[in-house]
């Protein structure tokens, strides 16, 4: 077993082109190495950290538009639905066909209340943060 530990380093000795090269390379060119990653993983991490808040920003807001207008849309295909099994039985045979525009004025009037909402609120991000931070 030692002399084929022994043939192995020789072996990679030799390809390195001596024993200084094979040091330079493995030995103190590996610490380099090491210490250059190292580094960059740090400016990395300092990027991700500044980008984060914005990342989150940007999430929360398509989880915003998804839950104002998805479930819009959601709403109208439960009144599609509802609208075809009106023509059978059930507590939507009372609407009967007018099932479905009922629910797409449903849907239209909770995207009205958010906009109206939305329009009336006197609230800036900017200055929201500005006054938190300023302080």
């Amino acid at each position: 077993m030692a002399d084929s530990i022994a043939q192995e380093a020789a072996g990679l000795i030799s390809d390195a082109g001596g024993l200084t090269p094979f040091i330079r390379d493995y030995g103190f060119g590996g610490i380099l190495y090491a210490i250059f990653l190292a580094i960059i993983g740090t400016i990395d991490a300092a990027g991700d950290v500044i980008l984060a808040p914005f990342q989150a920003l940007a999430g929360g807001l398509a989880g915003l538009v998804d839950g104002t207008l998805g479930e819009a849309v959601n709403v109208l295909g439960a009144g599609a639905d509802s609208a075809i099994a009106s023509f059978e039985t059930g507590a939507t045979a009372l609407l009967g066909p007018f099932a479905f525009p009922f629910a797409v004025a449903i849907a239209m009037l909770g995207v009205f209340v958010f906009v109206e909402f939305v329009r009336r609120l006197e609230f800036s991000p900017l200055i929201f943060v500005r006054n938190r931070v300023g302080r």
